[in-house]
């Protein structure tokens, strides 16, 4: 089970699920940005909560025709600085929360990119909030998320867990652990916080965020691992 569950989720094998996957969303995200650069020869691209590491795989007659601003309110500066030599565009590292981008204006950028990120920012006002910002700084988005009634969450890759009670998982979170990659926390506190903002959405709560988009059901076998949300102005 742990083989199949791994296979899910590994991008470094390019023949896994995750990582065939990927390789469809990028062929998306790259018409998008060959429409955008045939309109207007660049394109200014927020990626919210994105790793640059993931924009490596746009090649490099397209990439070097970008300019990518990546948004975190986490610190990832030094991995980023690595990196940014080796992207052909231009790049920049922002601090910020993508539920409040009032600094922006109305469609500043071309296109605001998002990769399982809106079940990560906290509850039901914010999950709103992060889809007011998205439709109104960008021109284009695309918004991708994991499926909540997918058999295995992607942050646990464990089958079914998610759908157990948040409190067992607090307690699970912080004696055992859950999953491969998240150890015990020994702390009730820093696991409560980790389970509130790792809450993944079914088909109408997406739909319901995000009204103004043609919408698309990824796959694996008869069940839906992840919905995504592309809106062109």
């Amino acid at each position: 089970m742990s083989g199949v569950l791994r296979f899910l989720n590994d991008y470094s094998n390019p023949n896994s699920i995750g990582s065939r996957m990927r390789a469809k969303r990028m062929k998306r995200i790259r018409d998008i940005i060959e429409e955008i650069v045939s309109e207007k020869g660049n394109a200014v691209i927020l990626d919210v909560g994105g790793l640059l590491q993931y924009w490596m795989m746009l090649e490099k007659n397209l990439a070097e025709k970008c300019h990518l601003i990546i948004l975190s309110d986490e610190p990832q500066e030094s991995t980023f600085s690595d990196l940014a030599d080796q992207f052909p565009g231009s790049v920049e590292f922002r601090h910020g929360d993508a539920c409040d981008l009032s600094e922006y204006k109305d469609d500043e950028f071309d296109l605001v990119h998002s990769n399982s990120v809106v079940e990560h920012v906290g509850n039901y006002e914010r999950k709103v909030q992060f889809s007011k910002e998205t439709q109104r700084v960008g021109r284009y988005y695309y918004v991708q998320t994991p499926n909540l009634w997918f058999p295995v969450d992607p942050h646990y890759m464990l089958p079914i867990v998610h759908w157990l009670p948040a409190p067992y998982r607090f307690k699970r979170l912080t004696y055992k652990g859950l999953g491969p990659g998240n150890p015990p926390m020994h702390d009730y506190a820093k696991a409560a916080v980790y389970i509130e903002h790792t809450d993944l959405l079914d088909w109408e709560f997406f739909k319901h965020l995000f009204p103004d988009c043609e919408k698309h059901v990824e796959k694996v076998g008869p069940f839906k691992k992840s919905f995504i949300g592309i809106r062109k102005k």
